[in-house]
């Protein structure tokens, strides 16, 4: 069911994607995932009609041309998206970047991994969650 839609990762570090491309694989997700290295394409992807529509999208927060809190803001403003889940995988454990993340109605916060050997299991971590997670359906 999930399979045949993609999940979108916003991220701009290049070690990280890799990681996380590593986790779901070792997880065996069959969903494609679509990576954007900022947020400004990664919104021209969402707002093109003939694109599958993701059924995640995984946000880092330091995303070039459009940061994480202004892409949700964008987001979670237009009917069509606000209903795709949006995690946050961040190097900020602030407090302020936390709450209005909540505030804009983020669906999860994860702060990453200082340990580069941990990443794999906070993404499993969190795979394990939206696979279990019922879904609202989600058109394309």
């Amino acid at each position: 069911m999930l399979g045949n839609k993609p999940i979108l990762l916003v991220e701009d570090d290049p070690a990280y994607t890799e990681n996380i491309k590593c986790a779901l694989d070792i997880m065996g997700i069959k969903s494609r995932l679509i990576h954007w290295d900022n947020g400004k394409d990664a919104l021209i992807y969402l707002r093109n009609q003939n694109n599958r529509m993701p059924w995640l999208i995984l946000l880092g927060m330091n995303a070039h041309s459009l940061d994480g809190l202004d892409f949700m803001e964008v987001v979670k403003s237009d009917d069509r998206l606000r209903i795709v889940p949006v995690v946050i995988i961040s190097g900020s454990d602030k407090n302020q970047d936390i709450l209005r993340a909540y505030e804009l109605g983020i669906a999860g916060y994860v702060v990453k991994p200082r340990d580069a050997s941990k990443i794999v299991d906070t993404i499993t971590t969190i795979m394990n969650y939206w696979t279990l997670s019922e879904l609202p359906p989600i058109e394309r």
